[in-house]
C-alpha cells in the first residue's frame, strides 16, 4: 500500500512539474530528483514535495551553466553531496570554488 501511495504522489508531483517548462532537463533527472524530494519531504505534503523538485531543478540548471574548468569540483561535489539534492550540489560547488580562490591568493 506504502509503495502505491509513493507512486500515486510521484505521479502528481510529476505532473505538476510537467505543467511548466522543464524540456532542458533530462526525464531521468526530473524523474530522480521527483523521487529524492518525495522520499526526504513526502511526509510534509504535496507542496513541499514541489518546491523541493523546483529548487533542485533550479540548482541543475546553475550546475550547467557553470564553465568546464569547474568540472573537477562539480564531480567530486556531487559524489559527496548528492543524497541531499543538486542545491546541497550547487551550494557544494560554490563554496569549494570560493575556497580555491582563496587558497591561490594565499600562495599568490
Amino acid at each position: 500500500m506504502r509503495t502505491l501511495i509513493f507512486f500515486g504522489l510521484l505521479l502528481v508531483a510529476g505532473a505538476a512539474l510537467a505543467q511548466s517548462d522543464y524540456s532542458d532537463v533530462p526525464v531521468e533527472i526530473r524523474q530522480a530528483i521527483v523521487a529524492r524530494c518525495q522520499t526526504s519531504m513526502g511526509e510534509y505534503g504535496e507542496d513541499m514535495v514541489l518546491y523541493c523538485a523546483q529548487e533542485d531543478i533550479a540548482a541543475w540548471r546553475k550546475i550547467q551553466q557553470l564553465p568546464t574548468t569547474a568540472s573537477s569540483v562539480v564531480a567530486a561535489c556531487t559524489q559527496r553531496m548528492m543524497d541531499y539534492g543538486w542545491d546541497m550540489v550547487f551550494f557544494c560547488v560554490e563554496e569549494d570554488m570560493q575556497a580555491q580562490k582563496g587558497l591561490l591568493d594565499i600562495l599568490n
